[in-house]
């Protein structure tokens, strides 16, 4: 008898448990664990629709994602275009052409108005919304690889600025060190050297001397491997003379590093530098 009664009261507290939680329910499912890719990218688009253009072309979008679950958002956004007569990342004089602000900058109506938008999910896949203003939206597709790229295609810009064509996007890099002008680009400036330093947020700080005034301070902001600095002349023949300069990091044809950077005041002009 007692021990019947003990077996009743084992299972009057085993019913008493599951009903307060005691067992795990069946049929629940962990969230979706989503890639973390936020932080500062290049996203390289290369068109196989370059009608208008010379040799091959391309649009580089330098941003800064922000990411929550699987929605990627960007506060800035920047888009240059470089456009190659002959090799692709051939930087030699006279073979591509720089377009800060992207090949459809000449739709925009002025500045160029960025929104970069997407989603990234649990199975890596990789989407993208572009809005220029004053252009039809771009929208791309792809995939993270294990390499920390991602991949895909591209397309969109209605009949304003069509394109299409393949991308891939990286985790961009610092714009740090110190550069000058590249031998084979035949400078109006031979002897510009540039000295940057870049912190974590983007901002850029450094020296710029032309080889005929004193070195002067040069300050400014990136966005994935693009951006801008300005300065003024302190001494020197053009002392006071104060320019804005549009700067990009790219990779010639033997993956060295260059910086492309023209003026947007037309001081300095295009110059390509090399870093040291």
């Amino acid at each position: 008898m007692k021990r019947f009664i003990s077996i009743v009261v084992l299972a009057a507290l085993a019913s008493l448990l599951i009903g307060c939680g005691g067992s795990k329910q069946a049929g629940s499912t962990p969230p979706p664990s989503y890639p973390q890719i936020s932080g500062s990218w290049e996203i390289i688009a290369s068109s196989t629709n370059s009608t208008g253009n010379p040799g091959s072309s391309q649009t580089r979008l330098e941003t800064v994602l922000a990411q929550n679950e699987g929605n990627l958002s960007a506060q800035n956004t920047l888009l240059f275009g470089v456009n190659f007569y002959d090799a692709t990342n051939d930087y030699t004089a006279g073979n591509f052409l720089f377009s800060p602000g992207g090949d459809c900058n000449s739709f925009t109506g002025g500045e160029t108005v960025v929104s970069l938008t997407g989603t990234i999910d649990a199975q890596n896949n990789f989407t993208f919304n572009l809005i220029e203003n004053g252009v039809p939206p771009f929208s791309g597709t792809g995939t993270l690889q294990s390499d920390g790229s991602l991949t895909g295609t591209y397309s969109g810009g209605g009949n304003v600025c069509p394109d299409s064509g393949t991308f891939v996007a990286k985790p961009a890099v610092s714009l740090a060190g110190n550069y000058q002008v590249a031998t084979n680009w035949p400078s109006n400036w031979p002897s510009l050297t540039v000295s940057l330093a870049e912190n974590p947020s983007g901002v850029i700080t450094g020296q710029l001397n032309d080889g005929l005034d004193s070195a002067f301070p040069i300050n400014g902001q990136v966005y994935g491997n693009g951006g801008q600095v300005s300065g003024t002349v302190v001494t020197g023949p053009n002392a006071g003379n104060s320019f804005t300069y549009s700067i990009l990091l790219v990779y010639d044809e033997q993956n060295a590093p260059l910086l492309l950077a023209v003026s947007d005041t037309g001081f300095y002009d295009l110059e390509v530098l090399s870093k040291q």
